[in-house]
């Protein structure tokens, strides 16, 4: 795999965590080439939940800059990787929900 593909088909580790509900609906997680990704499914006003799949921004090798992205709340202004929309389906955490995140490319 390389940076620039979508870190999908195998368990990635978990960096940080945040707006946990039934799932944490914010993962900042590293892949295999030691890329930053962050991973979002933001609360939905309108729907009074949240919305119905994630999406995932590349933030790059820089762990500093990924986690400052992370703590500030940004992408909300950024547009998600083009091909990077995962319904919840798609996304599957280990037993903890705090380790580990696998991206299905397609619904298991």
């Amino acid at each position: 795999m390389t940076s620039t593909a979508l870190p999908t088909g195998h368990w990635l580790r978990i960096v940080a965590h945040a707006d946990f509900h039934d799932i944490p609906r914010c993962v900042l997680f590293i892949d295999r080439d030691f890329v930053f990704w962050l991973l979002t499914c933001p609360f939905d006003p309108s729907l009074d939940d949240y919305a119905g799949a994630f999406s995932l921004f590349r933030l790059g090798h820089d762990g500093r800059i990924a986690g400052e992205r992370f703590r500030t709340g940004w992408p909300q202004q950024e547009a998600p990787h083009p091909d990077a929309t995962f319904p919840i389906a798609r996304v599957e955490f280990d037993d903890t929900r705090r380790e580990r995140v696998f991206l299905h490319s397609r619904s298991p």
